[in-house]
């Protein structure tokens, strides 16, 4: 009987903590995609911080551009006219993490607004997910795929 009591607090013991490091890790994606919203609403046209969210080997599908940026100069190229827009703000209406282990994915939806050259304010709004690779206990993001959402 003892030796049962044991195994059952060793099974439990390891599902707790099995479950506090799954939640940690949860908040940390979580924590990034939040790194990431406000790196590009205050790069001002200067997308380092952005990028440096990024794996070396990132792909993009951007929201506005409508081939995959497959390169680190194509990238750039994209958050530098991106973050560029004026009084570009982004809110997050659904954030939906997995974690994996080395990976995760936070899927969701955005609106992202700018002044637009008339002055008028333009609204869009977009889905997402960023697929995540653990590189030395950050996430760096590897695959990202944004586009606008569709008309109902």
């Amino acid at each position: 009987m003892k030796k049962i009591a044991s195994i059952i607090l060793l099974s439990l013991s390891i599902l707790i903590t099995t479950s506090v490091f799954a939640a940690s890790e949860k908040s940390q994606v979580q924590a990034a995609y939040h790194t990431w919203i406000k790196a590009v609403t205050t790069a001002d046209g200067k997308p380092s911080s952005v990028l440096n969210l990024y794996a070396p080997d990132a792909i993009l599908l951007a929201t506005l551009d409508p081939k995959p940026l497959l390169t680190r100069k194509a990238l750039r190229q994209y958050f530098v006219k991106f973050t560029g827009l004026k009084d570009l703000t982004a809110t997050t209406q659904q954030l939906i993490t997995r974690v994996f282990p080395g990976f995760a994915i936070n899927d969701g939806r955005y609106t992202f607004q700018y002044q637009g050259a008339n002055g008028k304010t333009k609204t869009v709004e977009a889905r997402f997910n960023f697929v995540y690779r653990n590189v030395d206990g950050q996430w760096l993001i590897v695959d990202h795929h944004s586009s606008v959402l569709p008309k109902p």
